[in-house]
C-alpha cells in the first residue's frame, strides 16, 4: 500500500471501489474481489508530453474525486497540476493547468459527467471539461484591497445550477445561472449576535455559554446581526432555522457581548423594532 501518510480518500458513486491519494506521490483505486484486494497505482511523477506542471522533487497528493459516472479519477497535488486518469487502466489522461496554489477542493457536478469543480489556496473557482481537459469557467476570490482568499470549500446543489464556496475570510459566495432576485434582499454581512460569545464549564467540565449558562446546542435561535452587531428587521430574522417573531424594542449595541436585552423572552430570540 501507501509509504507515507494516507491524506484524501473517496468512494466511486457504485460499486465497492475507492480511490486514496497520499503523502508518498500516488493515489491507489482499491478494490476487492475473492482473491483478495487489488489496486492500480497512479504516480504524481506521470507527465503528459507537453507537461508545464511546476517541478516537485516530493509530490503530494492532497485530493481525489471520481467523476458523476466513474468513469475518471481526478487528483490533486502540490505541483498545482490537476491530473484526470483512466480508473480502469491507470493511464494518464489530461493535465488541467490553471491553479497556482495548492488545490483542496474537488467536486464531481451532480448531472452532468463532463464537468468538474476545483477551488485552492490561490482563490481561484475553476470549472473543467473531463472529455476535452479544457477549462470552462474561472473566478477569482479577490477582495478589494487585500488581494485573493484562500477557498476552504465548495459544493454543488442538487440541481447542479448553482454553487457555494467558502473562503478564509469567512465569506460564502454563490455562483449560479438562475434568475437571482430572490437573493436581493438577502444582507450582505451576516452574523449571528453569539459568534463571539465566551464560553465557559461547569462542575461537570460541561461547555456552557457564559451570558445564558446554556449549553450551546441548547440555546434559542440567534439573531441575525450585521458586523457591529445591529440586529437586522424582523423579516430577515426568518431566515434564522426556529426563529419566533416576538416583537420588542431594543436599542442599537456597541458589543455583541451584552446580551441582557435578549434574556428571559420565553427560550425565543425577538425579532426588532427600530
Amino acid at each position: 500500500g501507501h509509504t507515507d501518510r494516507v491524506q484524501t480518500v473517496q468512494f466511486a458513486h457504485r460499486g465497492s471501489r475507492f480511490v486514496s491519494g497520499a503523502r508518498d506521490g500516488t493515489a491507489r483505486i482499491w478494490s476487492h474481489s475473492a482473491s483478495g484486494w487489488k489496486c492500480v497505482v497512479l504516480s504524481m511523477h506521470t507527465k503528459l508530453p507537453d507537461s508545464n506542471g511546476r517541478k516537485i522533487n516530493k509530490p503530494n497528493v492532497t485530493m481525489v474525486a471520481w467523476d458523476l459516472l466513474d468513469q475518471h479519477i481526478i487528483t490533486a497535488s502540490n505541483d498545482t497540476l490537476l491530473k484526470v486518469w483512466n480508473p480502469d487502466t491507470g493511464s494518464l489522461l489530461h493535465e488541467l493547468q490553471g491553479h497556482e496554489d495548492v488545490v483542496f477542493v474537488l467536486e464531481a457536478h451532480p448531472t452532468d459527467e463532463r464537468i468538474l469543480m476545483s477551488a485552492g489556496h490561490d482563490g481561484v473557482i475553476a470549472l473543467w471539461n473531463l472529455k476535452t481537459g479544457t477549462m470552462i469557467k474561472r473566478f477569482e476570490n479577490r477582495y478589494e484591497g487585500n488581494g485573493v482568499a484562500s477557498v476552504f470549500d465548495c459544493k454543488f446543489s442538487p440541481d447542479g445550477l448553482s454553487m457555494t464556496c467558502c473562503d478564509s475570510q469567512g465569506q460564502v459566495s454563490f455562483f449560479g445561472v438562475q434568475e437571482t432576485s430572490a437573493f436581493d434582499k438577502v444582507p450582505d454581512q451576516q452574523f449571528f449576535h453569539t459568534d463571539y460569545h465566551s464560553v465557559i464549564r461547569d462542575v461537570n467540565n460541561h461547555v456552557l455559554d457564559e451570558q445564558t449558562d446554556l449549553p450551546p446546542h441548547a440555546m434559542p435561535p440567534p439573531l441575525l446581526v450585521n458586523m457591529d452587531c445591529n440586529p437586522y428587521a424582523p423579516e430577515v430574522q426568518l431566515l434564522v432555522t426556529g426563529y419566533v417573531p416576538l416583537v420588542v424594542k431594543v436599542e442599537k449595541k456597541e458589543s455583541c457581548q451584552d446580551d441582557d436585552v435578549y434574556r428571559g423572552l420565553n427560550h425565543r430570540w425577538p425579532a426588532v423594532a427600530t
